[in-house]
């Protein structure tokens, strides 16, 4: 056999070979693609209907399409943060994770959660309330989805108010003034000798104290902070709205008419007339008080009744992988049956604006109509700042104090002002 032949020979076999090893890649190449992408998601550990609900729903979308796969972990107790801090360090972020609204901004700003909004339809950012949109915003980026919306309200008791023949609100319009509700503090306070007439709970509450309080300072025409990079709070913190909010408190409570200091028991028990809380406690007061429990809206200090929207929101994790994988889930956890649910086990309200527009869920009157028309016409937005954690630390104690009297209100403002604004330059937005 001629060395010509046997060449020809060995390179038909060399070819023979090649061909099966790319027909077996081939396989192996089709075989990955038929393999599911895995996403982690951690959720924060809430009731127990709620969490029920979450994983329904996950599950109904690993049954809704072949391509990906979602595990979902709870993360037990109140070290959920710590736990994202925990994993960020060892690169082992899940997928997708919750973030508080007041957090929001923090995160953003570390890098720990990615912007979202060039992954997202216009349907699905159409479909956001300006303020829900507003929760999850940063440096003018989405980061953040909500799945349900609480709110910052008053709570009464019909059979208080019908007893004293004071005037009950029924939308943000028809808000108490400062004045009427003055008067209002002051007669239920006389009724209920003894005990406070207000409860706002604000002692030992930190972000609380700061988020209840707000939409009050907003309403008086004040701010948080200011600049272009949200930087400023000198002549903000100091001004005149946030001094004249603090002292009409403080009068009403040398009055013995408003308490700070508990978290929601006086109320609760039926003593204090009035409760100046997040809308999270309704389904608890409601069980108490059934239809005799009100929800009104805060009073108007001179620019309009004003509540402070806050929730859960889902974001997307700067180490995942698979960002569109990640965003498949979002945009199906944000169809609107699937936020009717959330907010239905949760008695507060649904992320969406066609979902809010429902005539049979939103009857002029009721509770969840209330809840809309503050989220619709009187919500304000937190300062989109990373430093809210600083604010948080530095007011939380001392906004009760002042409130009670235990430090002069003027001079510490100016103080704390002063003290801030040196230590927020760290934050300027990236």
């Amino acid at each position: 056999m001629s060395a010509l032949i046997l060449r020809t020979l060995y390179l038909s076999a060399l070819l023979c070979i090649a061909c099966a090893g790319l027909v077996g890649c081939d396989g192996d190449i089709e075989e990955a693609r038929k393999r599911p992408v895995t996403l982690t998601v951690w959720v924060h550990e809430s009731n127990a209907d709620e969490l029920r609900t979450i994983q329904a729903q996950v599950a109904a979308f690993n049954a809704s399409q072949y391509t990906i796969r979602v595990n979902a972990a709870v993360i037990p107790g109140s070290n959920f943060n710590s736990r994202i801090y925990e994993a960020l360090k060892n690169n082992k972020l899940p997928d997708i994770f919750e973030v508080e609204s007041y957090n929001l901004a923090h995160y953003a700003w570390q890098g720990i959660v990615a912007p979202i909004d060039k992954h997202l339809t216009d349907h699905s950012t159409e479909g956001m309330p300006p303020a829900v949109l507003d929760m999850g915003r940063y440096g003018g980026r989405l980061y953040g989805v909500a799945r349900h919306v609480d709110e910052t309200v008053l709570f009464a008791r019909r059979s208080v108010l019908d007893s004293l023949s004071i005037r009950i609100p029924d939308s943000v319009a028809s808000a108490w003034s400062r004045r009427e509700f003055h008067q209002v503090v002051r007669r239920i306070c006389a009724k209920h000798k003894g005990h406070p007439a207000l409860e706002l709970p604000l002692r030992g509450q930190e972000y609380e104290a700061l988020t209840q309080l707000l939409p009050a300072i907003r309403s008086a025409g004040g701010e948080l902070v200011g600049g272009v990079s949200l930087t400023e709070v000198a002549g903000r913190l100091n001004s005149r709205p946030w001094g004249d909010v603090i002292e009409y408190l403080r009068g009403l409570h040398r009055a013995g008419c408003f308490a700070t200091d508990g978290k929601g028991q006086s109320f609760f028990a039926g003593d204090a007339g009035l409760l100046w809380a997040n809308s999270a406690r309704y389904a608890r007061l409601k069980a108490r008080y059934g239809d005799d429990l009100l929800v009104l809206p805060l009073p108007d200090f001179g620019h309009g009744a004003r509540t402070l929207p806050s929730g859960w929101l889902w974001t997307l994790s700067s180490q995942t992988q698979h960002p569109q994988a990640a965003m498949s889930l979002l945009e199906f956890m944000r169809e609107d049956e699937r936020l009717v649910a959330v907010a239905d086990v949760n008695n507060d309200l649904p992320a969406s604006v066609t979902a809010l527009a429902d005539p049979l869920r939103f009857t002029p009157g009721s509770v969840s109509w209330m809840l809309a028309d503050l989220l619709l016409h009187g919500a304000v937005d937190l300062p989109p700042t990373p430093a809210l954690p600083l604010f948080a630390r530095s007011l939380g104690e001392l906004l009760p104090d002042m409130i009670e009297g235990k430090r002069p209100v003027r001079p510490e403002l100016d103080r704390v002002a002063v003290d801030l604004d040196r230590k927020i330059k760290g934050f300027e937005r990236l």
